[in-house]
């Protein structure tokens, strides 16, 4: 159906934004939120589940997306599961700053 309803111009630009999505801080639920919103509008850039998986992982900051690709998660379910810990954990030690919902500093 967005393929056939939505010009090809706005597809490209749905494809940049999965590609280019990443999290900012540790708002982890609405980088979580965003990557679903797009994952279903380009479902050909996250099929098969691993490339889906694999797209989410690349857009957790540093520090927590060191730590998911090393427990290997097997679905994106608990890749979301092994990303909130660490995110939470990170901004309990200030290792990982709170950031507000709107970007600064073009962040």
């Amino acid at each position: 159906m967005v393929e056939e309803f939505c010009p090809s111009n706005e597809m490209q630009k749905l494809e940049e934004e999965l590609w280019n999505h990443t999290m900012v801080g540790a708002n982890h639920a609405g980088y979580t939120d965003k990557f679903h919103e797009l994952a279903r509008m380009v479902p050909h850039l996250v099929t098969p589940e691993s490339k889906r998986i694999d797209r989410y992982i690349h857009g957790l900051v540093p520090q927590i997306r060191a730590m998911v690709r090393a427990m290997e998660p097997t679905t994106l379910l608990s890749a979301i599961h092994k990303a909130g810990a660490p995110t939470d954990e990170a901004v309990r030690s200030g290792t990982l700053a709170k950031t507000s919902e709107k970007k600064e500093g073009g962040g």
